[in-house]
């Protein structure tokens, strides 16, 4: 399983990382000629840097999202 296949399961969630999954879904629908399906964990941050602004929580949410990805790898 990648980190998007990952965070596909995770989009019913009630919190920040849920909202982040959505997120992220949209955007590989919206752009799928960047193949984000095959996006490594630091291309998702280096993309989440560029279009979150380096806002705070977001990043947060996603290194929350990339530690319980390692730890069900």
């Amino acid at each position: 399983m990648n980190f998007l296949e990952f965070m596909s399961t995770q989009i019913k969630r009630k919190d920040i990382i849920g909202d982040l999954a959505g997120d992220m879904m949209l955007d590989s629908k919206l752009f799928p000629s960047e193949n984000l399906a095959n996006y490594d964990i630091q291309q998702w941050r280096k993309r989440l840097n560029f279009k979150a602004w380096n806002n705070p929580t977001v990043l947060e949410a996603f290194e929350t999202a990339v530690a319980e990805f390692k730890s069900v790898e």
